[in-house]
């Protein structure tokens, strides 16, 4: 009796979520099969976490699920290379063209364009799976299923299978921070994340008065100039979330501006042209 009646609770949680617009997803994916049951997480004491082959316990996107089920629910997870049959729950990521054996999930098919970003999540009431061809598209199924975790209903997520793969190559955002106080190093990773978890893979800082130079010290003063390492270190903080797949364009205004620039009473430290 117990079953029926937590069946038929899972049935009227979940009943007004019948689109994939529904999900709470961003973007939103391009195909969702929804299915009556529900993966239920308080239920739990932990999840285990079964990693496939080239993927780690130290894979940004392994570490951000991990911290939104801690976060979300308070239960631990236990992150395994094998999977272990007496669990009573578990995610497994599978790199589709890499992993052997037991792990290889040749239920997918892959159409050409998942190929570099695609995935598949396949969410059943005691076993999630995240399939994909590359550690991009894997990324990206595990921010989707983070997305639902963080937006989950009374501890319970529904049962779907999502293809799912961006409609657009790029999709960037352009952050101009010369206006004013320049972000710390911590805030550039932090939104460099917010935004690799919602999928945007183009970051483009702007800046114009805000690069340290060794001539002109002045320059940038109390606002937080970026030294040379500093906007080296921005470039390289995408590698970290998507193996690559994700640009980071620096435009800077500050080269045309000195070019421009002719020295005068007001400005005596300010070249004619910088070259």
């Amino acid at each position: 009796m117990k079953k029926i009646l937590t069946y038929f609770t899972g049935i009227i949680l979940l009943s007004a979520i019948t689109t994939a617009a529904d999900l709470s997803v961003i973007p939103t994916p391009q195909s969702v099969h929804f299915q009556p049951e529900s993966f239920g997480f308080t239920e739990l004491n932990s999840v285990q976490i079964v990693l496939g082959d080239s993927i780690t316990a130290d894979d940004e996107g392994v570490k951000i699920l991990r911290e939104a089920i801690v976060n979300s629910f308070g239960i631990q997870t236990n992150v395994v290379q094998t999977g272990d049959n007496s669990a009573l729950a578990s995610i497994n990521l599978v790199i589709a063209s890499s992993d052997t054996g037991a792990n290889k999930i040749s239920a997918y098919e892959f159409t050409p364009e998942m190929t570099e970003e695609g995935y598949f999540l396949d969410i059943l009431p005691n076993k999630i799976t995240i399939a994909a061809k590359n550690p991009t598209g894997l990324f990206y199924g595990m921010m989707t299923l983070t997305q639902m975790i963080r937006s989950a209903e009374k501890g319970k997520i529904p049962c779907v299978l999502i293809k799912d793969f961006p409609s657009m190559k790029w999709r960037g955002v352009s952050d101009d921070f010369s206006r004013g106080q320049v972000s710390t190093m911590d805030n550039f990773k932090q939104i460099i994340r917010f935004l690799a978890e919602d999928k945007i893979n183009v970051f483009i800082p702007y800046m114009e008065d805000v690069i340290q130079l060794e001539k002109y010290p002045d320059i940038g003063v109390g606002r937080g100039a970026l030294s040379k390492d500093e906007i080296r270190e921005i470039r390289r903080m995408p590698n970290d979330f998507t193996s690559r797949s994700f640009r980071c364009f620096r435009r800077s205004a500050i080269l045309k501006i000195f070019s421009r620039c002719r020295t005068t009473k007001n400005s005596p430290n300010i070249p004619a042209r910088v070259r």
